[in-house]
């Protein structure tokens, strides 16, 4: 570890305030390159139509992970679906849960 590092103070509940304040402190939008040299384009809607930008980034990755899976049954589906909710838990207190494999 470096000479300075140190753990932050308190638990750090993968939104809220402190989500936000990072988030925000950055004046870019997510976006992609089309394939050519330094032609970088913005997506506006890159994390969808959330307000809350912890929400956005939720639902973001829970969207790109069920893409991985279209159908998954048996034991696969039940691991997903407890590592979602357990993914869940950092933003309960301020998003909707979203359950693909219900």
């Amino acid at each position: 570890m470096p000479v300075d590092f140190h753990r932050r103070d308190g638990a750090f509940d993968g939104g809220g305030t402190e989500f936000d304040l990072i988030f925000n402190s950055h004046d870019y939008f997510p976006g992609f390159n089309n394939g050519s040299v330094n032609n970088f384009v913005a997506d506006p809607f890159f994390l969808g139509t959330q307000t809350v930008a912890a929400c956005a980034l939720y639902e973001k990755f829970v969207n790109t992970t069920v893409e991985l899976y279209p159908s998954p049954s048996g034991v696969l589906r039940e691991a997903l679906n407890k590592n979602l909710d357990n993914f869940f838990l950092g933003f309960a207190d301020q998003c909707t849960q979203i359950r693909p494999f219900p």
